[in-house]
């Protein structure tokens, strides 16, 4: 199964002791990558992924529709103020992730006026391969960051991160579980994707 790095880390990683305590005779193979990968070519039985279906001929199933925020830390908007409109974001530095299957950086969406609009925005931190690493960087003062609220809740608990331009929030990204329609006649796949699917209620 491959598996994006934050949904992997904060949302299926921490239920496969449970799923191997079930069917202790079922394997798990997990990868946790942010590419798209090929079903046929690379072997894989399941995946996951945010954002658009890559392939028509996929069965999806949707997990989670993920809140997206824009945080900073709080030493960040000591030093450089905190945004108050979108325009203030070119003055802003802005933690960039690169997709890997555009090797563009992903753009910022915004509910203005109850309209999604995807903002492109700027900074000289350009993140590939591990969006975890976007994190670390927001939580250590390297500019703005638009997330997932489920990867940093503790962060806006604890203090590490402040939430900035609530006015704009409300949307969300959209992660869903895909396998090719064979897949579901196997037994041991379809007991964990109805595994998953019962247990990724959110």
């Amino acid at each position: 199964m491959s598996l994006p790095t934050p949904f992997g880390h904060f949302r299926v990683l921490p239920l496969l002791p449970k799923f191997q305590q079930l069917y202790p005779e079922i394997n798990l193979d997990i990868q946790l990558t942010n590419k798209n990968v090929d079903f046929i070519t690379e072997g894989f039985d399941l995946a996951i992924r945010g954002r658009n279906v890559p392939e028509s001929n996929l069965i999806a199933r949707c997990l989670e529709k993920a809140d997206l925020l824009i945080v900073a830390s709080p030493e960040y908007l000591k030093k450089h103020g905190t945004p108050t409109e979108i325009a203030d974001l070119q003055h802003h530095q802005c933690i960039q992730f690169i997709l890997p299957s555009t090797g563009k950086e992903v753009s910022w969406s915004m509910l203005i006026e109850n309209e999604v609009v995807e903002i492109q925005t700027q900074g000289h931190l350009n993140c590939s391969e591990d969006i975890l690493a976007t994190i670390t960087l927001a939580q250590h003062g390297g500019g703005l960051l638009q997330t997932c609220r489920f990867i940093i809740e503790n962060d806006l608990k604890q203090g590490k991160l402040v939430e900035v331009l609530q006015q704009y929030s409300g949307t969300q990204r959209q992660f869903s579980l895909l396998y090719p329609k064979n897949k579901y006649e196997q037994r041991h796949i379809r007991l964990f994707i109805d595994f998953l699917i019962e247990h990724l209620k959110y």
